[in-house]
Parts: structure tokens; sequence; C-alpha cells
């Protein structure tokens, strides 16, 4: 694990609680950072996909860009969730592992066109609409570019690894009850 990022933090950075991540965030412009926000809230907070295939797409996304940073947040999110730890690891095969059900495969497949080729196929994109229509193609659309988004800040910056994991995973629980409350 690095010590120090790549470019450094921002002058005045001192908040022990936040996460390396959100540390590095403090250069994103003004003018951009509120809506840079509004998205990741909103793509870990949406009802139209299911948390556990999120966290399946994300961390796809994370292994697919060689992001250990956001492997190792995602992985702690998945267990928190519930997913089996075989399974997190297995996300770091092939979409045809057994271990995974049709809707997993699909969104895998779809992750790995999107991140490899930009554009899915149309049997990639066919097998999303069968099994999620519209709506949540969109929104598996969304989650992964934007965590492709976030992998390359993380990549570009060399934001170390926090020590534990507990930090994000109180972020996570903090989200899971504001949805809760929805």
């Amino acid at each position: 694990m690095m010590a120090e990022p790549r470019i450094p933090y921002p002058q005045g950075d001192s908040d022990p609680a936040a996460l390396n991540i959100e540390r590095m965030f403090g250069h994103i412009a003004d003018d951009l950072r509120p809506g840079f926000s509004a998205l990741a809230r909103a793509v870990m907070h949406t009802k139209s996909l299911d948390p556990l295939l999120r966290e399946i797409a994300i961390l796809r996304v994370g292994h697919l860009s060689n992001c250990a940073y956001e492997q190792f947040q995602h992985q702690a999110f998945a267990r928190y969730l519930g997913m089996a730890e075989d399974k997190i690891q297995a996300i770091k095969t092939t979409p045809d592992n057994p271990i995974f059900d049709a809707k997993e495969k699909a969104i895998m497949r779809f992750v790995d066109e999107l991140v490899r080729d930009v554009r899915p196929s149309d049997a990639a994109l066919t097998e999303m609409r069968a099994h999620f229509g519209i709506e949540g193609t969109f929104t598996t659309l969304i989650a992964a570019c934007q965590y492709m988004t976030v992998s390359r800040i993380l990549e570009t910056t060399g934001v170390p690894i926090e020590a534990s994991d507990s930090i994000g995973l109180g972020r996570l629980k903090n989200t899971q009850a504001e949805i809760a409350a929805q």
C-alpha cells in the first residue's frame, strides 16, 4: 500500500474521519463538486437496482480498472450487504463462473463490454434488458460509468487504501439507514 498519494491532498485537509478518497475529492472544483457528489449519492441510494447487483457492477469495474482502492472499499460493502466471500472473489474471474445466477452474469458481461469496448454488444444489451428492463439497464450503465470515473480518479491520484475498512463501512451503514428512512 502507498503511504502518500501521487497528488497531495488539498492544503488544510485534516478531517481524521474522512476517507482518503473524500480528502482527495477536495481538489474537485467548487462548481463541479455538488453535481459529482449528487451523482455518487444517487447511485448508492437508487432503488432501481438491487444493492448486491450494484456492488457486483462496481466491483467488476474496480477489477477491470485495476483499482485496488475501489475493490477494497466495495468488497467491504458487499460483505456488509451479505454477499458471500466466494462470490466476491469470483467477481475477479469470468461472467460464466457457475457461482453467478443469470442476472449476475448479465451484469458482469455488460460491465465487461462497457469497460473494455465502450459500447456493449447487442447481445449483452439484450440480455440486460431481458433481466432488468430499460430503467435497470440505465441504472447499471450510470453506476458502472460513475465508478469508472471514480476508479480513474483514484488511480491517477494514487489515493492510498485506509488501514481499516471501518470508515467506509460507517458511510455505507449511514447510507442504508437513509434509504430505509425514505
